[in-house]
């Protein structure tokens, strides 16, 4: 492909190359992105030779951006991030493929969680998701493209670096969580930001819940080898290092959600075989059937600890399965393999 690039408005109003690496590409996975590009077309010129002579022709653009792209046209495949309500852009109907992370939401796994108040954090924030979703419609001409054609893309990993392994029976530590408990604050009006500076968002409360019953799992279970690394800000980018070596040694992740259900965290664990622990995931897609300790609150953990503790077989299994699911569903190839058709429909939609 000619080029793949990085469009912020804001930040980079010019795009910019997206590579392994880039420093230039402010997006924590621009890693696992430009992987999954590089082996779409490797995919496509395995499958295809003929038809991937026209790959010059293509320009993938990555952007956050709901409502502009620097160029347009069929020859033109967009990835959007970051979206939270996941809505079909305006420029849909005019590029030639249009995939998304943060796409599959769950209003009635919300109705579920319900009386707690963690079910009525996540029905509001779903509630919110469908009146953001119609506030957009509102704005302006709405895309022929439906939602159902916006292509689901993994979100990936983003704070990892490349670490061996370590076997099942070696690893040291029973549950881990690296992360920060508060929302951004650097976005929204000056009421939202208090109100996330008070924890009164759905990715502060999952977290500090999260907390509560690591402190109750250790008090319960003080042979079970616990770690929890509180950071500030949102990310554990400037911990990378030890973040993936510690998650490497690592039997059961603890992935709460965050301003969305999808996570850099759960592929993290998975490529190096830890399990997820999660109380949510997003609807249908590659999820779909994901091998992980599901929890309906986070106040279950220490009982599906101890069920793990008790019968080793089936939690070595889980983690077979896991290692399974990434290579089969979850890697920059897989994924590749996944989107290798599509952008073989769109080279043959091209002009000659």
């Amino acid at each position: 492909m000619t080029t793949t690039a990085w469009f912020d408005r804001t930040r980079t109003p010019s795009p910019v190359p997206l590579a392994a690496g880039s420093s230039t590409a402010p997006v924590a996975n621009a890693a696992y992105l430009a992987e999954v590009f590089a082996g779409v077309e490797e995919a496509v010129e395995r499958r295809d030779p003929a038809l991937a002579r026209r790959l010059d022709r293509l320009q993938v653009v990555v952007t956050p951006h709901h409502s502009a792209l620097p160029s347009t046209g069929p020859h033109v495949v967009a990835l959007l991030l970051s979206d939270n309500w996941a809505r079909v852009p305006r420029w849909a109907d005019d590029v030639g493929l249009v995939m998304a992370t943060n796409r599959g939401r769950r209003f009635a796994e919300a109705t579920s969680m319900l009386p707690r108040p963690l079910g009525w954090a996540e029905l509001l924030d779903e509630t919110r998701v469908r009146v953001e979703r119609a506030r957009w419609a509102r704005r302006g001409p709405r895309p022929a493209l439906p939602a159902s054609a916006v292509v689901p893309f993994p979100l990936g990993y983003a704070h990892q670096r490349d670490v061996p392994a370590v076997p099942w029976e070696e690893r040291d530590i029973d549950a881990f969580f690296a992360g920060s408990t508060v929302h951004g604050l650097h976005r929204g009006g000056a009421l939202r930001r208090r109100l996330r500076s008070g924890g009164w968002n759905v990715k502060s409360m999952h977290r500090r819940r999260m907390l509560d019953a690591v402190e109750q799992l250790r008090r319960e279970q003080p042979q079970l080898r616990v770690q929890v690394d509180l950071v500030g800000g949102d990310s554990v980018a400037d911990h990378a290092d030890t973040y993936s070596e510690r998650m490497a040694r690592t039997r059961f992740s603890l992935d709460p959600r965050g301003t969305s259900r999808e996570t850099f965290r759960f592929f993290e664990a998975a490529r190096v075989g830890a399990v997820p622990v999660v109380t949510a995931l997003p609807a249908g897609g590659l999820y779909a059937g994901a091998p992980v300790l599901r929890l309906k609150h986070w106040s279950d953990l220490p009982s599906a600890m101890r069920r793990m503790a008790e019968r080793p077989q089936e939690a070595r299994a889980l983690h077979e399965a896991v290692v399974r699911w990434y290579a089969e569903q979850g890697s920059p190839r897989a994924t590749a393999e996944r989107l290798a058709p599509l952008f073989e429909d769109v080279l043959r939609r091209l002009p000659a």
